[in-house]
């Protein structure tokens, strides 16, 4: 069932409802005149707003004495002016909204995200099953309980954040006082009712409760704002994560883990025992990355382009993929990493890590953010 309603803050802007609960679409706030999202709405009609202390209202007056005019929402949510000439009584639809799915106020429910996929276009974030069963357009609830919220967890893994490129983030931020993105994301994290995060030009901005009305176009995953999803941390391991060989490079926490040797070689100190460069599986890899954003891309060379990555920790890594124009086979790729762990030096950038995939095979090394030794040498 769809209703039109009022809003009851000093915009005076009117809502289209579903269910007696749920905002399906809005008009904009009203300035005097228009309102400001639909202003062709008032090109036929001259709309005048009542607000008393006994009611508040909008009555509209056609403004061709020889047209008759009418609104009606029709049974798949539409709002619609109807206009015909007094003369003729042939009735058309001169005005309609929302015009595209995309203007639908969280059409996909709760966690839900609106893709740009025609037949299927309501989706679960990761982490998140649908209410009804294989129905995403109702919204989705969590598979995991956050460790928060969880009264039974007594020393578990902490909460993480899902890295999130998206064309529109959620409807309702709340503005925080966080000055920069690590601030930003422990506020966040110390909420026990954050949800998400995001931060930007516009400052520090988090979400509590239910996610509505977020869109993401897979053609575009570069391009959008990055939104910052609060997962229990078993979810931040999607299911290939697990079937690859490797360890998760977003959860790794290099301080306790790797120690630099007294010859240069980097070590991993496990039970006693140590080993050589930890390896990583390419999905978290490339998680790191945000699918090997170019926004993460810091440049290129002989050996391949280098990525930018971060960690759920905050850590900033550096990622030299190698060029499948190179030649250069796994074993090869091997030795070749044996051989830069043993030249290390304290003074040089630190090689952390690897992956190496049928597909990939990638170097992890500390991040430097004042440039490299050969900018400072030649310039």
């Amino acid at each position: 069932m769809f209703y039109v309603e009022i809003s009851q803050d000093q915009t005076f802007q009117f809502f289209l409802n579903w269910n007696t609960s749920t905002t399906y679409w809005k008009s904009g706030p009203w300035n005097g005149n228009i309102f400001v999202l639909v202003p062709e709405i008032s090109y036929l009609s001259s709309f005048t707003f009542v607000s008393n202390g006994n009611e508040t209202y909008y009555n509209y007056s056609v403004l061709n004495n020889n047209v008759f005019s009418m609104l009606v929402i029709n049974a798949t949510g539409s709002l619609e002016q109807r206009t015909s000439l007094k003369s003729h009584r042939n009735w058309s639809t001169t005005f309609f909204q929302p015009k595209s799915k995309r203007e639908v106020f969280g059409l996909c429910g709760a966690f839900g995200n609106l893709s740009d996929d025609s037949l299927s276009p309501c989706t679960c974030l990761h982490g998140f099953d649908p209410l009804l069963e294989k129905d995403s357009s109702r919204g989705c609830f969590r598979k995991t309980i956050l460790q928060c919220r969880n009264s039974n967890s007594t020393g578990g893994k902490k909460d993480g954040f899902l890295k999130i490129s998206v064309m529109k983030l959620p409807a309702m931020p709340i503005a925080h006082y966080g000055q920069s993105e690590k601030i930003c994301r422990l506020g966040c994290l110390q909420n026990c009712s954050c949800s998400a995060y995001a931060f930007g030009d516009n400052g520090c901005s988090i979400w509590e409760g239910d996610l509505f009305d977020l869109q993401y176009d897979s053609k575009n995953q570069g391009n959008g704002q990055h939104l910052y999803l609060k997962l229990a941390h078993s979810e931040l391991q999607n299911g290939k994560e697990k079937k690859e060989s490797g360890e998760d490079l977003l959860s790794f926490d290099f301080d306790c883990s790797v120690k630099p040797t007294y010859d240069g070689t980097v070590l991993r100190k496990r039970n006693n025992t140590d080993f050589d460069l930890p390896m990583f599986s390419y999905a978290s890899v490339s998680a790191a990355t945000d699918n090997f954003s170019p926004e993460n891309k810091l440049g290129e060379g002989g050996f391949g382009p280098v990525y930018k990555g971060e960690l759920l920790n905050g850590q900033e890594i550096a990622l030299k993929r190698l060029s499948k124009k190179s030649g250069q086979g796994i074993e090869e790729f091997r030795n070749e990493i044996l051989l830069i762990a043993k030249l290390q030096h304290r003074n040089l950038v630190r090689l952390l890590g690897c992956c190496i995939d049928p597909d990939e095979s990638i170097l992890i090394y500390e991040y430097m953010p004042n440039k490299s030794l050969d900018f400072f040498l030649f310039g």
